[in-house]
């Protein structure tokens, strides 16, 4: 709150000055007061004013008197104060106070990292303190819809951004962008940066890519969580990020192509996420995790077929994928899907939690049923019964 102005300072010195004077005895104002003024028949006077202080009862009535109209002076004078203080002339004079960048560096930053990148950055503008602030963001997040560029420029973004973070250590680092062989190295400086400040989770959406994403050299010491989407990845790349990330636990790939067998050999990883996952080859998609905890398999698979190998340490299994056949189904289609699912359930049959979902109930109860109506086939007289 801004200080007083004079005149309200004196105001107020004023107000207490005079208060603070009739803060005195009822008593001693009497007596000074008739002190200083002459008085015409001054023995009488004397005389009654003596025979009225040898009172009890005078005293003590003078007493209480001059308790309470000290008691109202302090309240008084509180009132008067507060009133004061809160006065409309005083609060426009008060200057306006920023409380967004008056929060401590650490709170500030933990603010500016739940925005975009772009936002974080204007945010330079606001004061000379918040000029480099935003270097210090642990958490980079980079999208092409968020800024609104061609995929040249944002890339040239990317790169100076990178380069003038302040950070010894970041949490995070994404990057969401239409991919091309053009852009190659600049994502091999991103995944350098992200293995130089120890980054933990690494996002690369490579979104409409053609053009296959080949990493030569992997050392992702730091890295616990790697997502990759929409990306053409070999089995070859694969592996080779498998085995330069020792400490990875959460794997996730989603719209990816370029391979018809997962492999996870890391005892590091437990959870494999697949989403949307397209495999040219029409025998389908083999999986084959030893050391694996949770599996989840969502999204559509391209009418193709998904199989599971070694999964023995497998707890968790969550089946939420889905078929997208125009038309009823066929003989072969139900065929072909309904031993899919079996041979996914006889896989699973050792997990504590599993989970399936509608495309997967559907089927199962299209299983049920059938098996139900061949039974009664075979055995008419157990339906008549």
């Amino acid at each position: 709150m801004s200080s007083p102005s004079n005149s309200e300072h004196n105001s107020v010195s004023e107000y207490v000055s005079s208060a603070d004077s009739d803060d005195r005895p009822l008593g001693q104002q009497s007596i000074h007061d008739s002190d200083s003024k002459p008085s015409e028949n001054s023995g009488s006077d004397r005389q009654v004013s003596e025979s009225s202080c040898n009172s009890d009862s005078d005293r003590q009535v003078i007493g209480e008197n001059s308790h309470s109209i000290r008691r109202r002076g302090k309240r008084n004078r509180q009132v008067s104060l507060v009133s004061d203080e809160s006065s409309p002339e005083q609060r426009r004079r008060k200057p306006a106070v920023d409380l967004f960048t008056a929060l401590p560096d650490s709170l500030f930053l933990h603010v500016l990292s739940f925005l975009p990148i772009v936002d974080a950055v204007k945010t330079q503008v606001l004061s000379k303190r918040c000029q480099y602030l935003w270097t210090y963001i642990t958490s980079l997040v980079f999208s092409i819809r968020n800024a609104g560029r061609c995929d040249r420029d944002f890339v040239a973004f990317v790169d100076k951004t990178l380069v003038i973070s302040n950070c010894s250590k970041i949490k995070k680092l994404g990057v969401q962008f239409g991919y091309a062989l053009d852009y190659e190295s600049s994502v091999d400086l991103w995944t350098q940066f992200a293995a130089g400040k120890r980054a933990e989770e690494l996002q690369l959406a490579f979104e409409d890519a053609v053009d296959p994403y080949y990493r030569r050299v992997v050392r992702w010491n730091s890295l616990k969580r790697l997502s990759i989407g929409h990306a053409n990845l070999s089995e070859d790349v694969i592996q080779k990020i498998l085995a330069g990330s020792p400490v990875l636990e959460i794997l996730e790939l989603y719209r990816c192509l370029g391979f018809t067998r997962l492999h996870v050999n890391n005892a590091s990883v437990k959870k494999l996420k697949l989403r949307h996952v397209w495999v040219e080859d029409p025998s389908g998609l083999e999986i084959s995790a030893s050391q694996l905890h949770s599996l989840e398999v969502s999204g559509r698979l391209y009418d193709r077929i998904c199989r599971l190998g070694n999964v023995s340490s497998l707890v968790d299994a969550n089946l939420n994928f889905h078929e997208r056949i125009h038309g009823p189904y066929s003989d072969d289609d139900f065929e072909r899907y309904s031993n899919m699912l079996r041979g996914l359930l006889q896989s699973l049959v050792h997990v504590k939690k599993m989970t399936l979902g509608t495309w997967a109930l559907q089927v199962g109860l299209l299983i049920i049923l059938c098996l139900c109506h061949s039974i009664i086939e075979v055995f008419p007289q157990l339906w008549k019964n």
